[in-house]
């Protein structure tokens, strides 16, 4: 549903957190930095409502200021941290996916990567 500046009836603002989240998560999963899908959505042609826009804004900031990325070995993971990249075993074989939280069926996979002395650094997000 395209912004309508003309409207505040609760299901239309309901509809445009929802189409600014799930655009912005597809562009960012396609690839593109937060950055450039913020840009885009504050420059796009079918409009976005801009109080929506900036709300997002102001919730990546406040998470880019609240983690850290850090490159661990799989022993040195803790449950609940994020992976920050797609994991792929030494031989190229997907294991993980970016963004998801390790839990123990994750820590498992992770931790299989390095059986039989395999040197693997993950890139996961930490509170600071």
């Amino acid at each position: 549903m395209p912004y309508d500046p003309e409207s505040d009836a609760p299901m239309k603002v309901g509809c445009q957190i929802l189409r600014t989240a799930v655009d912005f998560n597809t562009m960012v999963l396609k690839g593109m930095t937060e950055a450039k899908a913020l840009s885009v959505l504050k420059t796009c042609l079918t409009p976005y409502d801009p109080s929506v826009v900036a709300s997002l804004e102001k919730v990546l900031s406040v998470e880019a200021d609240s983690v850290h990325v850090y490159e661990l070995h799989p022993d040195q993971i803790a449950l609940g941290m994020i992976l920050d990249e797609d994991v792929h075993s030494s031989s190229g074989v997907f294991a993980a996916t970016k963004g998801m939280e390790v839990d123990t069926a994750v820590l498992k996979i992770l931790k299989r990567l390095t059986r039989g002395g395999a040197d693997c650094l993950v890139r996961v997000q930490a509170p600071k």
